[in-house]
């Protein structure tokens, strides 16, 4: 065959291989075609046998202690360097070193399927390989894969986050096309689903399984292909053009020879048909078709010791078990195959786990009822800690992670109670799912709220539910799903719609029947509920005008009025409890005619508030807002705990309800109804009314809010704005009327700087020389200074620059012509003391002006010569003073020259030459 001729070749290019680096290259080829053969213990063996060759060596069989070793290793070499700064490191360029990161990195996926500790130690050494002799290529795959450790064993999400960036920007600075499969795959399979929509990898995969065939990366290129089928299944990726896609993919890996990949893709192959063909078999749980058959496919894995193939199995059979309500099958058949060592090293950081993690949770509690007592606490103590993980997960990627969580509590709270948080926690797991495209599981979210009403005997709210259940299975292409549940509900009449010609009306029922209403028990609720049909119409019109509101006030007034008239009251309040205080307010005030927005009274208060027309009992709506329970009361001077209570005495009120509006398992405020005109007003009902709405309130208050809030927050910029701009004209024209000060100012200093200047008349009265000054300051007055000067016959010549411009350099430029003319008309002649002279009296002058000015400054003598040979040599330097103020310096130099020779002297910056 193509691979044992490969062997012979290998084989005889290995006997001629001159270097280690000869035959690392061989052994690169050799590993790659055992991929291809699926011989992956073969590719581990060979990647320890070079690696060694060139220094490096691994632990025989890794374990934690290794592991954690190699992890402080990687922190130590880091120290407290931010991790986004590693780019900076300079480049890797021992050819050794090169090898070994080729090397470890060609072979880490195989590794990772075989033996995972391993896969951990290669990881952090590429990293600290990277860190000790600088960034190579494959640095790009190491810093990949270190986010992939800390995100998903860590536990690290944001440190992890911060490496697979680091990846990207190394992958981006070397152009490492070669890789770019490679470190794309791993950071979409491991790391971006942490922080970012699962959806948002699957664009990258495929551009992840382009390159490599690109650069003939073929075991990445059916990586990437099997991590896109997985990831898109999971995303809900309309299963009819996902089916096709994995015949797609199936075959171009087949012709690519991966023999590694090929139970993979058809396992999901086989889950994809499974859930779509409308005659599945008796058992759907069973991977046995046209993809693939376990019983022959199950060996096969286990002898290539492919942990991850094997995890790949049970996992998709746990999925189809418990979506076909086979829960018993979803845990003995499936979960409980799954070696734990698997699902928490293997199979961590990816989204593999957590997946798992949700249906063997959601299969437990399936269960739960029917378990004996020491088993439901094995259940109880394992889901915990899912969810735990869950919502650590959640709280980073809560797009991903927070409908699972929320799910799995609502079956939680489903088995042990209370009934009214469950049916909270439905909605929010339906709206969730929806929110981000998840519609696989917003159709089970629908499908377990259903049954969890049909056990409470709530029939029609059921229905809906399963109705709703129907349609997104439906529009998911899951038509083995759509048939099991018209199947299960016959008396329903459920058809698809495709068949029947219906258009189901999409509903979201916001909340639901809080059970523990302590006068309108649950029997009596669902009693009533069974003998009138709810309007469920009604219920959706309403539901679609509160949420269509942004407006605090126009809010209120809208749902106020809509309860009022769909609950079944003449008058009602809204309390809403403050975040800050923990008070109840009283916020509307409403009556069939109109509704009241008021000014927040505390309903301790409200007896002390003038010309207010509220009319409740503050008894009542205390004691709901503390036992979190419905108040109904059918006759309330009659009946109830309430019957004494002063309002109630004096008012008679003939119906009331109090209800406890719940948002996220917190109150959030209280409906006060009454209805004077009638006993039992407020039936079950209309209980279930308000309760369906209740939820869309509390996310259309806390929107509203936070909406008023920004407004708020608006308006005070707005206003700080205003301020600070009246403030800035102000310092405008107090700077205008400086600035025509300090020009005046600066027009004088620069009439005084050129009056100092030696005027042309004096120049031309020096016999023998032709002299020509210029000075243009940068700014309004500068630094610079020159003056000739003639003393007993002799021509002194001075140049010099104050460091900066501006007044204050050029007033210490006056100081210095003056005291150099100063000293030269008293006869000082000593060049040394000359200008030790000077410097003590312009330092002097500058620490009173509290000054860091600089000067560098040259003063020469001129003598002429008789007339000879053309020449002009450089003086004899009679005396140089280094100044006192840091970078100055001066000193005297006399020159000599000749008839027609010309000297240029220039002062500019901090240059001064001659």
């Amino acid at each position: 065959t193509e691979f044992e001729e490969s062997e012979r070749l290998v084989k005889v290019v290995l006997c001629q291989a001159k270097t280690v680096l000869d035959q690392v290259k061989v052994y690169e080829i050799q590993m790659q075609a055992y991929t291809a053969q699926n011989q992956l213990l073969k590719v581990v063996e060979t990647m320890r046998a070079v690696v060694k060759l060139l220094g490096v060596e691994f632990p025989e069989q890794p374990n934690d202690s290794d592991i954690e070793q190699a992890l402080e290793e990687t922190l130590s070499l880091l120290g407290d360097k931010p991790i986004e700064d590693l780019i900076e490191l300079p480049e890797m360029t021992d050819p050794e070193k090169l090898a070994v990161m080729r090397i470890l990195s060609g072979a880490l996926i195989t590794v990772g399927i075989t033996v995972p500790e391993l896969a951990a130690l290669i990881t952090f050494k590429l990293v600290n390989l990277s860190i000790k002799h600088g960034n190579a290529p494959a640095s790009a795959y190491g810093y990949a894969t270190c986010g992939f450790m800390f995100c998903g064993i860590v536990g690290d999400i944001e440190t992890g986050f911060k490496f697979g960036e680091l990846a990207l920007s190394v992958l981006e600075r070397f152009n490492a096309l070669e890789l770019k499969a490679k470190v794309f795959e791993v950071i979409n399979l491991a790391v971006r689903p942490w922080k970012e929509p699962l959806k948002n990898t699957l664009k990258a995969f495929l551009e992840a399984y382009k390159s490599a065939l690109e650069t003939g990366d073929l075991e990445y290129a059916a990586n990437s292909a099997f991590d896109y089928l997985f990831y898109a299944y999971f995303t809900g990726k309309e299963l009819t053009v996902l089916s096709k896609e994995t015949v797609t993919y199936t075959e171009a890996i087949r012709q690519l020879k991966q023999e590694a990949y090929y139970t993979y893709f058809d396992l999901i192959r086989q889950v994809v048909l499974n859930l779509t063909l409308s005659d599945n078999g008796d058992n759907p749980g069973e991977l046995i078709g046209e993809a693939c058959n376990e019983i022959t496919m199950l060996p096969h894995l286990k002898q290539a010791n492919d942990q991850l193939g094997i995890f790949f199995l049970y996992m998709y059979k746990l999925v189809l078990y418990y979506l076909f309500h086979d829960y018993s099958g979803a845990l003995e058949k499936a979960a409980e195959k799954v070696e734990p060592d698997v699902l928490e090293n293997q199979v961590a950081g990816t989204f593999f786990k957590p997946i798992f993690y949700f249906y063997e949770s959601l299969a437990r509690l399936a269960v739960f009822p029917y378990a004996p007592e020491a088993e439901q606490k094995a259940i109880l103590d394992k889901v915990t800690t899912y969810q735990k993980q869950m919502q650590h997960w959640a709280q980073h990627a809560p797009m991903n992670f927070q409908h699972k969580y929320d799910l799995v509590e609502a079956e939680k709270a489903r088995v042990l109670g209370p009934n009214w948080e469950a049916a909270e926690l439905y909605e929010q797991a339906i709206i969730g799912a929806r929110h981000h495209g998840y519609i696989q599981e917003e159709a089970l979210a629908y499908e377990l709220a259903a049954k969890f009403y049909l056990e409470r005997g709530l029939e029609k709210i059921a229905q809906t539910y399963i109705k709703e259940a129907h349609y997104a299975y439906q529009k998911w292409g899951a038509v083995a799903k759509v048939k099991h549940l018209e199947a299960l509900y016959p008396q329903w009449r459920i058809k698809t719609a495709a068949a029947t010609g219906i258009n189901y009306t999409r509903m979201t029922m916001t909340s639901t029947i809080k059970s523990r209403a302590s006068t309108a028990t649950l029997s009596s609720l669902t009693t009533l509920a069974s003998e009138s049909p709810l309007d469920l119409s009604t219920v959706m019109k309403a539901s679609q005008a509160i949420s269509s509101e942004i407006m605090l006030q126009t809010l209120i007034k809208t749902f106020m009025q809509i309860v009022i008239e769909n609950v079944g009251a003449e008058q009602g309040c809204l309390i809403l409890k403050s975040g800050e205080s923990g008070g109840l307010f009283i916020e509307a005030y409403a009556t069939l005619e109109e509704v009241t927005v008021l000014d927040s009274i505390l309903i301790e208060s409200l007896e002390s508030c003038q010309g207010q027309t509220v009319c409740l009992s503050q008894a009542i709506v205390t004691y709901t807002a503390r036992t979190q329970m419905p108040q109904v009361l059918n006759d309330a001077s009659r009946e109830g705990l309430f019957t004494n209570d002063p309002y109630i005495v004096q008012k008679r009120p003939l119906s009331v309800l109090c209800f406890p509006m719940m948002y996220k398992n917190q109150l959030m405020g209280l409906f006060y109804l009454e209805n004077n005109q009638t006993t039992g007003a407020f039936t079950a009902e209309r209980l279930a009314v308000l309760t369906m709405l209740s939820t869309q309130i509390a996310i259309s208050l806390e929107n509203a809010q936070y909406a008023n809030h920004l407004e708020e927050k608006v308006k005070q910029r707005t206003a700080q704005l205003a301020e600070a701009n009246e403030e800035i004209t102000a310092l405008n024209e107090m700077l205008k009327e400086d600035n025509l000060r300090m020009g005046a100012e600066l027009d004088v200093a620069k009439q005084l700087q050129q009056m100092v200047l030696p005027a042309q008349s004096e120049l031309t009265q020096i016999a023998g020389l032709d002299i020509a000054g210029f000075m243009e300051p940068a700014d309004e007055v500068g630094g610079d200074y020159y003056d000739v000067l003639v003393h007993e016959g002799r021509v002194k010549i001075g140049i010099g620059d104050v460091t900066g411009h501006g007044l204050e350099s050029g007033v210490l430029m006056l100081m210095v012509q003056t005291a150099v003319r100063t000293l030269l008309d008293s006869g000082l002649s000593d060049a040394t003391q000359f200008l030790n002279t000077l410097n003590h009296t312009i330092c002097h002058n500058t620490r009173r002006m509290k000054t860091d000015k600089n000067l560098t400054l040259s003063l020469l003598d001129y003598q002429a010569i008789p007339p000879g040979p053309p020449s002009l040599q450089q003086g004899e330097e009679i005396a140089r003073h280094p100044f006192l103020q840091k970078g100055g310096g001066g000193g005297i130099i006399k020159v000599t020259g000749q008839h027609e020779e010309v000297l240029v002297f220039r002062a500019g910056g901090c240059v001064e030459r001659i």
